[in-house]
C-alpha cells in the first residue's frame, strides 16, 4: 500500500481548482483546470479559424475551375486573391505536407496557402501541424500513462518540464 502525506491534499486541491492564469506565460500559481480550459479553448479558436480558411480555399478552388471542364485555370496565382492568402510561415520539413519551402526566400513562402492568419503571420497547414503534433503526442503519452523519462524542449527560451517516473 502506498502512502500520501496529508500535507500534501491541500496544496493539491489548491492548484487543482486555482482560477487565475498568467496572461502571457503559463505560471506556477496557475490552476491545473484553468489551464486545460484556456487549451481547449485556443484550439477551438485555431479549428474555427481553419474551418474559415477552409471555406475560402473551397470558394478560390471554385473560382480556378474552368467552366464544364475538370481541369484548374493554367494561371500561376489565384484569381481573386482576398479569398485565399499567401503564407508567411511555412514548416521547415513540409515535403510530405504539400509546403513548397525555401528557407532563403519569403516570395518561396508566399507560394503556399496560409490556413491560419495571427495579427501580420500567416501559417500553412504543415507549419500549424508541425507545432500541435508533438505538443498532441505529449497529451496522448500522458493520458496513456506511457511517459517514463520525459523531456519537452520547443524553443530556447522555453525549456520544458523533466518528467521522471518510478
Amino acid at each position: 500500500m502506498t502512502t500520501v502525506l496529508l500535507d500534501r491534499l491541500p496544496a493539491t486541491l489548491k492548484n487543482l481548482n486555482a482560477s487565475t492564469l498568467t496572461a502571457t506565460t503559463y505560471g506556477a500559481d496557475d490552476g491545473l483546470y484553468a489551464l486545460i480550459n484556456d487549451m481547449i479553448s485556443n484550439l477551438s479558436s485555431i479549428k474555427a479559424s481553419l474551418k474559415t480558411e477552409e471555406k475560402n480555399i473551397h470558394t478560390g478552388l471554385a473560382q480556378e475551375l474552368v467552366a464544364g471542364a475538370s481541369d484548374i485555370n493554367t494561371a500561376t496565382t489565384v484569381v481573386d486573391p482576398a479569398q485565399v492568402s499567401a503564407a508567411t510561415a511555412v514548416a521547415a520539413s513540409t515535403g510530405t505536407r504539400g509546403d513548397v519551402f525555401s528557407a532563403s526566400t519569403t516570395a518561396e513562402a508566399a507560394k503556399n496557402v496560409a490556413v491560419l492568419t495571427v495579427g501580420t503571420k500567416k501559417y500553412t497547414e504543415a507549419a500549424v501541424f508541425s507545432v500541435l503534433k508533438p505538443q498532441a503526442q505529449v497529451i496522448r503519452d500522458l493520458k496513456a500513462g506511457t511517459i517514463t523519462d520525459y523531456r519537452i524542449v520547443t524553443t530556447a527560451a522555453y525549456d520544458g518540464p523533466l518528467l521522471v517516473a518510478p
